[in-house]
């Protein structure tokens, strides 16, 4: 899948299927803004939009939603940029909460 693939899927099939939920409280585990390889976010603005575009999908679900880790093993001081470490992402920017 493409970036552009991923961004619409965020922002009209996830948000779409997470806003038709009626059952228990909907809780998001284990998202990340880390990619495949064909996706190629190679800037960081495409990331960021990304990363907003999941959250604002998730506000529908009321029990939260947890990312996937807050820091990764090779990623000590939070500067590498890896979709899979919280801690590196708000550092860079490219997580507003």
């Amino acid at each position: 899948k493409s970036k552009d693939d991923l961004i619409n899927y965020a922002a009209n099939d996830l948000k779409r299927d997470i806003a038709a939920w009626n059952g228990n409280w909907l809780i998001i585990g284990e998202w990340s803004i880390a990619s495949p390889g064909s996706a190629n976010f190679n800037n960081d603005d495409d990331l960021k939009r990304y990363a907003n575009t999941q959250l604002k999908a998730f506000k529908g679900a009321h029990a939260g939603w947890t990312f996937w880790s807050w820091k990764m093993y090779d990623d000590r001081d939070g500067n590498q940029r890896n979709g899979w470490s919280m801690k590196a992402m708000l550092k860079k920017g490219l997580i507003q909460l």
